[in-house]
């Protein structure tokens, strides 16, 4: 008996440890085929389900539902390029409506599925959809990016400019930086590579720090405005939840034909944390987009949110 009790005990673990997860990730698999939406959209909710969105997201118990449905949104969408915004967030609204329905038939997860639910509730609409409407359109957004510095005497920098180059061409890295004490023409250097970069066909924007969050999400909101993007008012609105400005943020940026340098001077003057959340979120999901910082040391928030490594020293 005592033997049978240990198995028994040993199966109630490892189907806590491995099992649940294995029903829950089943209750994803199943809300995402039974939603209804385009073929492409579903296998590519699929998959995402199946990678280590599901682990990083899904599983943890930090992640907020808002969070979690945030950042499927941002997956299918970068997935999905082709595909109408409203048909992503309403497929995802139908996927997540069936996973609570689900959810709350199960002792299991009840609990979960409740939460699923309310967040539904507060929703009611999809995200773009809720935001735009709350901003009037009319509104004009003060761009805050300053002219590049003028370089007359610039030094022969070649292997520095080299090496920001071969960085441009780097797909799979976003963020890089100029590291060196004051003094060393960081500043210089970077100007010099801005003005080649626009002369190349970049859009390039320069913001000189201290610089706050907020002015840099009004300068990007002016920015789509000239574009005539309309999601602009979500990302010039503070009322607006901070992961849907950034996401729209991202997003203009992404799409568009020429691609985009953005330069951070003197980055160590930064004080708010949210930058260094900012950094996190395009170094992640940017792929045409570049952002140069220049810094007088290594900051903290190049370990903390995990910035590349390859930043190029001066």
């Amino acid at each position: 008996m005592e033997i049978l009790g240990l198995v028994e005990k040993i199966f109630n673990w490892l189907y806590r440890r491995f099992g649940r997860w294995r029903e829950l990730k089943g209750f994803y698999e199943k809300a995402v085929r039974e939603a209804e939406g385009s073929e492409a959209i579903k296998r590519a909710a699929l998959e995402i389900v199946r990678s280590d969105f599901f682990t990083e997201f899904i599983q943890s118990p930090a992640v907020s539902p808002e969070q979690e449905f945030s950042e499927f949104l941002r997956r299918l969408k970068g997935m999905c390029p082709e595909a109408d915004e409203s048909a992503i967030v309403g497929f995802l609204e139908k996927v997540y409506t069936r996973l609570a329905t689900e959810m709350e038939a199960h002792e299991t997860w009840d609990k979960r599925g409740d939460e699923i639910k309310e967040f539904l509730r507060q929703r009611r609409q999809p995200i773009e959809e809720t935001a735009f409407e709350r901003v009037p359109e009319q509104r004009t957004y003060l761009s805050h990016f300053s002219d590049i510095p003028r370089t007359p005497n610039f030094l022969d920098r070649e292997e520095e400019l080299k090496r920001l180059n071969e960085w441009l061409k780097d797909g799979g890295q976003t963020v890089s930086a100029l590291i060196g004490v004051g003094g060393q023409g960081k500043t210089y250097l970077a100007a010099k590579f801005a003005e080649e970069c626009q002369q190349n066909g970049w859009q390039v924007r320069w913001v000189n720090f201290p610089f706050t969050v907020e002015q840099f999400l009004l300068s990007i909101a002016s920015e789509m405005q000239k574009f005539n993007d309309p999601y602009a008012s979500i990302v010039g609105d503070p009322q607006q939840p901070y992961e849907v400005r950034i996401d729209n943020a991202i997003r203009f940026l992404e799409s568009q034909q020429q691609p985009w340098l953005i330069v951070l001077d003197d980055f160590h003057k930064a004080t708010e944390d949210e930058w260094q959340k900012v950094i996190a979120l395009f170094d992640r999901y940017c792929h045409k987009t570049k952002i140069l910082l220049t810094v007088r040391r290594e900051p903290e928030a190049f370990e903390e949110v995990k910035l590349p490594t390859g930043a190029h020293e001066v």
